[in-house]
């Protein structure tokens, strides 16, 4: 009888530790305009050592596009192998300008992450948005929420997520040719609808 009394008490223990810390986890990879993880527009690079520790801070070449790289700051989430890579708005790395985030741990909290879908995206938003032409350095990236239910959450002057997409389909088929090159195309163009592109990158910059 005890020894029952004994395992139960064991299991409800455990299960109060994993309540408790599910969402510090969640917390940790959640994203928004405004906050990333544990990282805000005034976290410094020793902020960073502080919230993180030192052996997952570390400066990084940082690609900028286009065949160019400035040195940053990347913090690595060691058990998962996410990271963000945080360029600095001064040379003394005391505020973030912009944040690329690495993994598919990340999440806002409307769901949307790596691999989430166009037509994901689109219903999110309550309506289409309108997005870059594929086949160059920035293509797919969301220009327009078209004032979407997103574009208060991503959107804005100051603070802002950059979402980019790509097809992950047939890039050489007659879709992907019609919707090529640096114009805008609307997310319920028919071509976009039938790639329902995915994804692949997401950023944050802080102004």
């Amino acid at each position: 009888m005890l020894g029952t009394i004994h395992r139960r008490s064991l299991l409800i223990s455990l299960l109060l530790i994993l309540l408790c810390s599910a969402p510090a986890l969640a917390g940790n990879f959640l994203f928004s305009k405004d906050q990333v993880g544990e990282i805000g527009p005034q976290t410094g690079r020793s902020d960073l050592i502080r919230i993180y520790g030192e052996e997952a801070v570390k400066d990084t070449p940082i690609s900028l596009g286009e065949g160019m790289y400035e040195t940053g700051t990347e913090v690595l989430f060691a058990d998962s192998g996410d990271s963000v890579e945080i360029l600095w708005q001064d040379q003394g790395q005391t505020a973030p300008a912009r944040l690329t985030l690495n993994g598919r741990l990340w999440r806002s909290v409307h769901g949307i992450a790596m691999g989430s879908s166009l037509q994901e995206i689109e219903e999110l938003n309550g309506r289409p948005f309108k997005l870059a032409g594929f086949g160059w350095d920035y293509g797919g990236t969301v220009l327009s929420w078209k004032s979407g239910l997103l574009e208060q959450a991503f959107g804005g002057t100051a603070n802002r997520v950059i979402i980019r997409l790509r097809a992950t389909g047939d890039r050489d088929g007659e879709d992907y040719r019609q919707i090529m090159g640096d114009g805008g195309f609307s997310s319920d163009n028919k071509y976009m609808q039938r790639l329902n592109p995915q994804v692949y990158q997401i950023m944050v910059e802080f102004n």
